[in-house]
Parts: C-alpha cells; structure tokens; sequence
C-alpha cells in the first residue's frame, strides 16, 4: 500500500480503524527487515531479551517471526478487535494529525 492510497484528511475513528485492519491484514510495502538486532539496538535491551519479548508476542498471536521476513505485526482477529476498540477520540483525532504530518512530508 503507498501513501496515495490513503486519505488523511479529516481521519475519524472509523477510518482509523479500517486502516489500522487493513494494514494488519496485507502490511506495509517495504524491503526492509525488523531484526532482533535492529530492535536491540533501538532499545539497549539484549538481543536475548529481545528474542524471548518476541517469542511471547508470537505466542500471544501479536507477531510473527522469521529469519527472512524478520519481525512482522500480524495481530490475530481478537488483538485487532482489542486494538480498535480500545482507541479513544482523542487518540485517533491525534494519529490521523500525525498521518497528516507524515503525508505532506512523503515518509510513507
């Protein structure tokens, strides 16, 4: 998916939500890998610990895992209810003000 599929302006929850869903089902477009290097040298924890964090998270059905594909965020259905359900107004209303924020900069 790229930035010109999505429309930022006036983001509300619902569309938050059906973003949020539909980036969990199909991902982001990127060639790039999150590694448990890389996340151990974003956080300063060990990459041991960043592994057992990661093997909970996968067992918890947050992640999935591999060695090719690295790091991925695959929320099962019930994680994703949760996530969506859990946003506030507030929270969404300053999400879609950072989408608005990354579109006119092009990050995605």
């Amino acid at each position: 998916m790229n930035s010109s599929e999505i429309s930022y302006k006036g983001i509300y929850r619902d569309e938050a939500v059906n973003l949020w869903l539909k980036f969990g089902k199909e991902g982001f477009n990127t060639n790039k890998v999150l590694t448990y290097t890389l996340v151990s040298t974003l956080t300063g924890l060990s990459i041991e610990t960043v592994r057992r964090q990661v093997t909970k998270l996968k067992n918890n059905n947050w992640v999935a895992y591999s060695k090719k594909n690295g790091i991925k965020l695959e929320p099962n259905e019930e994680n994703n209810i949760f996530l969506t359900d859990s946003f506030n107004n507030m929270e969404v209303e300053n999400f879609g003000a950072l989408l608005d924020i990354i579109e006119k900069k092009k990050i995605i």
